[in-house]
C-alpha cells in the first residue's frame, strides 16, 4: 500500500498570488524595498516563516517576534484570501481526486509549512476534515526543521504508517522538491503554477508534472495507485 502526502499552499491551493501580495507588503513595511522573483523562490516557497523573516530582516529574530510578524502576515494572507472569493476553493479536480483515494482508503495527509492558525482556517474554509485527519497533519509548530530539510516529510509518513519509500508527495515549490528528495520519498509529483511553470517540467527530480488534477496522468487514477 502507497501512501500520499500533500504540500498545501500552491499544490492544493492556489494561493500563489495571495502569498507574493502578503509577503510585498511586508517587505515594503518593513526592507523598504521590493521582493524580487528569485528571493521568492528561494526564500518563499516552501519556507516556514522564520526563514523568510530574517531573511527579511537580515538577522536573527527571537521566537517572541517571529510569532509577531508572523501573526501579521498570516492575517493579511487570510484576509487577501477571502476577499477574492471567485478564487478562493480548491484546485480543480482536488475534491474528486480526494474523494477516489477515500474511496480506495489509500492514506493521506497534508505536510505543510502553514502554521496552525492557517491550517484551521482552511479546514474550516474548504471542508478538508471530509478527507484528512488534522491530527495526522504535519505543520509549522516551531518543532520540525522546514523544507529543504526532509523532516517535514518523515514525520508526515510516521503519522499516515506509511514508510516514505512507498509515498507519493505532491509538491509545487524548489525547496519543497528538495525536501521530499532528501527524504528519500517514493515518487515526487510536481505541481504546476503561475510561477514555477517555465522551469518546472525540466526538474529532473519529479516523476510526473501536472497542471491541474483533472489532468489525465496514471497518478491521478486511484486504481493505479493501489497496486503500486
Amino acid at each position: 500500500m502507497i501512501g500520499i502526502i500533500f504540500d498545501f499552499n500552491g499544490t492544493l491551493y492556489d494561493d500563489t498570488a495571495k502569498q507574493k501580495m502578503a509577503w510585498e507588503r511586508m517587505f515594503e513595511k518593513y526592507r523598504h524595498n521590493e521582493i524580487t522573483s528569485d528571493e521568492m523562490a528561494e526564500h518563499v516557497h516552501g519556507r516556514n516563516n522564520r526563514h523568510t523573516l530574517e531573511y527579511m530582516m537580515d538577522r536573527q529574530l527571537s521566537s517572541s517576534e517571529v510569532d509577531k510578524y508572523s501573526d501579521e502576515k498570516e492575517a493579511l494572507y487570510r484576509l487577501l484570501c477571502k476577499d477574492d472569493e471567485l478564487s478562493f476553493h480548491l484546485r480543480d479536480g482536488v475534491p474528486e481526486y480526494l474523494d477516489a483515494l477515500k474511496d480506495a482508503k489509500i492514506p493521506i495527509t497534508i505536510a505543510t509549512a502553514s502554521g496552525l492558525d492557517n491550517v484551521k482556517f482552511f479546514f474550516d474554509s474548504f471542508g478538508l476534515s471530509r478527507w484528512f485527519d488534522l491530527s495526522k497533519v504535519v505543520y509549522n509548530d516551531g518543532s520540525i526543521k522546514g523544507k529543504p530539510k526532509p523532516d517535514i516529510f518523515l514525520k508526515a509518513a510516521e503519522n499516515i504508517h506509511v514508510p516514505i519509500q512507498k509515498d507519493i508527495v505532491f509538491e509545487d515549490s524548489g525547496s519543497g522538491f528538495a525536501a521530499a528528495e532528501n527524504a528519500k520519498a517514493g515518487w515526487i509529483v510536481g505541481v504546476e503554477t503561475s510561477d514555477n511553470y517555465k522551469t518546472i517540467r525540466s526538474d529532473k527530480r519529479l516523476a510526473t508534472v501536472i497542471s491541474e488534477y483533472t489532468d489525465s496522468n496514471k497518478f491521478l487514477n486511484a486504481d493505479f495507485l493501489k497496486v503500486l
